[in-house]
């Protein structure tokens, strides 16, 4: 109830605080800040007033809800019908600028995306993007050795491939293929089918020899992981040959 009762301005930063989750860099406030079709937050304003009224903490430039149970009250001051398209909007404010975003804010473009992606009705051109951001995340994943995250968001971006996608989009399935066969092999609780299904799509689609490579060196990598050594040699001949 006293919720409710917050000037508007203040309401709006805690509901874009929460839908990022319990905690949020003032970095990222800023960032969405700079879309004025998507957001107008008065954070000079806002921020130290929830600090004041105990909705919000502050450590350094990052801010946290007080209580679990007080973020889940904020996203409930956002109707459930629109909460797809309220993360929605945040994924895309994101996305607008992601040749300039840091790993941290790609990664939660694309948490963004995830949460609403299956329940809204994208075109074309937005599946191809979020696709092409699912693959961002899921090479900063890798990096971190995060390889069950990265499985997560290359998987996500492989679903949101079109059925032609190796004639519309083939650079980016090229990507996409490659990196899930690859996490999946890293990681060693991926599905060994799904990664043989993956290796052989590549090599079926593949426009040229260079593009069949990574797949074929991590083909003979996955016969030998499994002691399918002859293979694994005769595959390796195949190659150079």
């Amino acid at each position: 109830e006293k919720l409710t009762m917050l000037p508007p301005s203040l309401i709006e930063v805690l509901k874009v605080a929460a839908a990022v989750g319990s905690q949020v860099e003032e970095s990222t406030l800023k960032l969405l800040n700079k879309d004025p079709l998507a957001f107008r937050l008065q954070l000079g304003h806002s921020l130290p007033l929830a600090v004041q009224e105990g909705f919000l903490e502050k450590a350094g430039p990052v801010y946290a809800f007080s209580h679990d149970s007080l973020q889940a009250a904020v996203c409930d001051l956002i109707p459930v019908f629109e909460r797809k398209f309220f993360h929605k909007k945040i994924g895309t404010s994101l996305m607008m600028r992601w040749n300039t975003l840091d790993p941290n804010h790609i990664i939660l473009a694309a948490d963004q995306m995830n949460l609403c992606k299956d329940e809204l009705e994208l075109s074309s051109e937005e599946r191809v993007s979020i696709a092409g951001l699912q693959l961002l995340a899921g090479k900063h994943s890798m990096k971190s050795s995060c390889f069950e995250s990265a499985r997560s968001y290359i998987e996500s971006g492989v679903s949101l491939l079109q059925e032609n996608h190796w004639e519309s989009n083939y650079s980016l399935s090229l990507e996409l293929y490659e990196m899930s066969a690859l996490v999946s092999f890293i990681d060693g609780n991926g599905n060994a089918d799904a990664t043989m299904k993956r290796l052989q799509s590549i090599l079926q689609h593949a426009k040229t020899f260079e593009d069949t490579l990574n797949a074929s060196v991590l083909l003979s990598k996955f016969m030998g992981s499994r002691g399918n050594y002859a293979e694994a040699i005769n595959n390796c001949l195949g190659i150079l040959s």
